[in-house]
């Protein structure tokens, strides 16, 4: 199963606790052997909708990122 995600990167020094208020989840993508990892946001029903649709472990996740070059697929 794949699922697509849009997230946003997160700018640096914004409160986690702001993000949440305004409907969007702080999240981290980690890098694959010493790749840096990437703060992103997400928005809530975007991750209510993967969370209802992911099996653990069997679901690829397509990651887009607009405001990066990087695309890619998560597990």
């Amino acid at each position: 199963m794949e699922v697509t995600v849009e997230c946003q990167k997160r700018p640096e020094g914004v409160n986690p606790r702001a993000l949440r208020r305004s409907g969007k989840i702080p999240a981290v993508l980690y890098g694959h052997e010493g790749t840096e990892s990437v703060p992103l946001t997400i928005n809530v029903k975007t991750a209510e909708t993967l969370l209802k649709q992911a099996d653990v472990n069997h679901t690829l996740i397509q990651v887009n990122i607009p405001d990066l070059p990087w695309k890619g697929k998560a597990l």
